[in-house]
């Protein structure tokens, strides 16, 4: 986009200074928003990486030794088999409720991930993209300064020649008025088009941050 905004001033040999602080406030805007989207990855980062040190480090429930196998070879009168597995049924169950309990807390950690993380690609592609439009707003600053002398050096030329060819002061005012007037319309033409640009250009960014 910057590059055909460079092409229609190039063409056209005018700029207009406003557009030029325009393009510096939308660059800054820009780092702003990109330097909170990195400094919110970090701390999502970390947070992630405390929640799997946490699972890491947390000790599960020691399993105790079921009783049921330090029961004496002569078992007591009225006895049953059913009732060695009971406590082992109950050692069972606290791992089970456990390992659901894991299960969410990793769900949820992944639920976190998916929805509030920024992933890196996309903070790496945009800071690319920041640095390229530093260049090119470097480019077009250059290109505006060029402009600038041109149109000065070309005025002087003018003022020159109509002090050399004894033009009157009606002629030389007609004449001023008619370059004041081109300038005006290839400025307000390039105002519009740059206005309509910007809007998109905005729109796109916003639509690929969010």
């Amino acid at each position: 986009m910057l590059r055909d905004q460079i092409f229609n001033m190039t063409a056209s040999g005018v700029s207009q200074p406003g557009e030029m602080f325009f393009a510096s406030k939308y660059l800054t805007a820009l780092e702003e928003k990109t330097r909170n989207l990195l400094k919110l990855n970090q701390r999502l980062h970390e947070e992630v990486k405390s929640q799997q040190h946490y699972l890491n480090t947390t000790p599960e429930v020691p399993a105790r030794k079921p009783q049921s196998l330090q029961v004496k070879r002569t078992p007591p009168v009225g006895y049953s088999r059913k009732e060695l597995p009971i406590e082992l049924s109950f050692e069972l169950e606290n791992m089970k409720a456990l390992i659901l309990e894991k299960q969410d807390e990793l769900n949820a950690l992944y639920v976190q991930t998916r929805d509030d993380f920024v992933p890196v690609s996309v903070c790496t592609h945009l800071e690319q993209c920041i640095k390229e439009t530093e260049g090119e707003v470097q480019k077009l600053l250059k290109q505006n300064e060029y402009f600038e002398r041109s149109i000065a050096e070309m005025e002087t030329e003018l003022k020159d020649a109509i002090v050399e060819a004894d033009t009157s002061e009606k002629d030389a005012r007609r004449i001023w008025h008619r370059v004041n007037s081109v300038r005006d319309m290839f400025g307000s033409q390039q105002s519009k088009e740059k206005n309509e640009e910007d809007f998109d250009e905005e729109s796109k960014w916003n639509w690929y941050i969010s």
